[in-house]
């Protein structure tokens, strides 16, 4: 009695040999069939792990990438935060170029923090080292 799995034109995996015509030209036992398809579920399933692994690796690789710009546009911000404050920059610019008497009454309005002349001063002494 031929098994549903085994009406004509069913094939052992896609593209490969009918079974009913395999059995018959290489005159296989329905045994020997039956090994052979758990065989190839076999196959199958280490497909599966392979890509399983495939998929695992490509998205771990994803993410470093990921991290790697992340850390890379972290570091740009960073940089241009630490090296130039626009506001500050305009606010030490109208600072500075306002008479000495005026200079309080000015850094109030533009609410600049004037540092301190001992500050500057060790300022000074740390990029003479």
């Amino acid at each position: 009695m031929v098994s549903a799995a085994e009406k004509k034109g069913d094939r052992l995996y896609p593209r490969g040999p009918e079974i009913e015509k395999l059995k018959a030209e290489a005159g296989l036992t329905d045994e020997q069939i039956a090994k052979i398809k758990t065989a190839l579920e076999a196959v199958e399933k280490k497909n599966v792990e392979v890509q399983a692994k495939a998929d695992v690796k490509a998205a771990e690789e994803a993410v470093q990438k990921a991290k790697e710009a992340l850390k890379a546009a972290e570091e740009k911000l960073k940089s241009a935060g630490d090296n130039f404050d626009l506001l500050d920059e305009r606010k030490k610019a109208v600072y500075n170029n306002v008479p000495d008497d005026k200079k309080e009454k000015v850094a109030d309005i533009i609410n600049f923090k004037v540092k301190s002349e001992k500050k500057d001063k060790k300022e000074e002494k740390k990029d003479a080292k």
